[in-house]
């Protein structure tokens, strides 16, 4: 709920955590939300020490409001909303274990979402009427983009990536209420907003992994999960009836065009090439991303 300060209204802000065996980078980021009025942590199947580590930064920083939820997901959009409803603040900031907030971000951050929190107030929105409330809300900005670094080891990786492995932007700040999760996939849910959003200027910091050998181990993971999406969805469909050589074929070209398709927007369009080895390695990755999770759906399925 929102603070007076001064004859004004003063926004309050939740952190949003996801965890998953994060032990290694979970401190660096709560350190980092220290700015925030409330944290609010859902561990999923967590088995390392995350939550211990949670525990002890609660109780160093009793001016900090923490909700912690514990539960077993497989859909990622559930364990968000999920998050998103217990957060109490009026603005909510998304964030991953393996991600920082600087302080100069978290200094813009309070800024803006101060100045949107005011023209909210002026809309004098009605809790007993939803639909106006939208209506209002969606002539205003309620969202807030983030420009995101990502990090391979100590080195910036800023060229180069689809949205399978990583991502340039991410609409990480909204207004409570007006944003809900799809809930149909194990990674990547997409998502429905009310209002506008504008892109802050100071960017996130994503420690994705400490070397290659993590980032291949991130592919394989994502791509177990894109499996699972492709057979929750239907998408992949196996007729033993029919195992004609003419289809076999034609799924083959149709990887075969998507991968040379994909290599060329990671490696040229979104300029891996200046990445140097990285960048190739980035942009082979993107180009097999579909071949690979079909080829785990299709042995899923076999099995």
């Amino acid at each position: 709920m929102s603070e007076s300060h001064n004859g004004q209204v003063k926004p309050t802000i939740s952190a949003i955590l996801l965890v998953h065996n994060e032990e290694k980078k979970i401190l660096n980021c709560l350190e980092s939300l220290k700015f925030v009025n409330e944290i609010v942590a859902v561990f999923d199947k967590s088995t390392d020490d995350s939550e211990k580590i949670f525990d002890n930064f609660c109780n160093d920083h009793k001016r900090i409001k923490f909700i912690k939820h514990n539960g077993s997901w497989n859909i990622e959009g559930k364990r968000r909303n999920i998050a998103l409803n217990l957060a109490s603040s009026d603005w909510l900031l998304e964030i991953d274990c393996d991600e920082v907030i600087s302080s100069k971000l978290a200094q813009e951050i309070l800024l803006q979402i101060n100045k949107k929190h005011q023209e909210i107030i002026k809309l004098n929105l009605d809790n007993t009427d939803q639909e106006a409330n939208k209506i209002k809300l969606s002539q205003t900005i309620t969202h807030f983009y983030l420009t995101i670094n990502n990090y391979i080891g100590s080195r910036h990786i800023k060229y180069g990536w689809l949205r399978t492995m990583a991502v340039a932007s991410r609409n990480s700040i909204s207004y409570n209420k007006t944003k809900i999760y799809n809930q149909d996939s194990e990674i990547h849910p997409t998502y429905n907003i009310i209002g506008n959003n504008i892109t802050l200027n100071n960017p996130l910091f994503h420690y994705m992994d400490d070397n290659i050998c993590d980032f291949i181990t991130r592919f394989n993971r994502y791509t177990n999960w894109r499996a699972n999406d492709l057979i929750l969805k239907e998408k992949i469909k196996v007729d033993k009836n029919n195992n004609s050589c003419c289809k076999k074929i034609f799924v083959l070209i149709k990887e075969i065009y998507g991968f040379k398709f994909r290599f060329i927007k990671s490696f040229f369009i979104k300029k891996g090439y200046k990445e140097g080895v990285i960048g190739l390695v980035i942009a082979i990755f993107a180009g097999i991303y579909p071949l690979i999770s079909r080829a785990k759906a299709l042995e899923k399925i076999n099995q």
